[in-house]
């Protein structure tokens, strides 16, 4: 298994992002690490004029914080504490942005969300740690 310091967690409510957890948690157990969880939301760029995108966001904004609280439910009380985070998402470099801002030297995603090796080689790649990529369970 990987030493790490400080995990990043790509989270989503999926069988492969409960996954994405289960391994961080058992890395962090193993290393004492810090763990972080990011939400990554891909909003809708905001029309001019157009209510509908706003309603969208907001609802996807209700989303994101639902995943949150299970994914702080799925933790359970750790120390250290996790930190959760929503971000908006901008590709790799939504990824990228958060290693550098935290300090992470360990990634954790679903991949269900990077679907395809050649999105999880292009992720790795812009990346100066290790990205673990998490599957569902079968």
């Amino acid at each position: 298994m990987v030493e790490a310091d400080h995990i990043l967690v790509v989270f989503e409510n999926s069988g492969a992002g409960r996954r994405a957890l289960d391994e961080a948690t058992a890395i962090a157990d193993e290393h004492r690490a810090r763990i972080s969880v990011a939400i990554i939301v891909a909003y809708e760029r905001r029309s001019r004029g157009c209510c509908r995108s706003v309603q969208w966001n907001e609802i996807l904004d209700e989303i994101a914080l639902e995943e949150v609280a299970i994914a702080r439910d799925i933790l359970g009380d750790r120390e250290p504490p996790p930190r959760f985070t929503i971000v908006p998402d901008r590709g790799t470099g939504t990824v990228r942005e958060l290693v550098a801002q935290l300090g992470c030297d360990l990634v954790v995603v679903p991949a269900r969300r990077w679907a395809g090796r050649r999105s999880i080689r292009r992720l790795r790649g812009s990346l100066d740690v290790e990205v673990h990529a998490a599957r569902a369970r079968s």
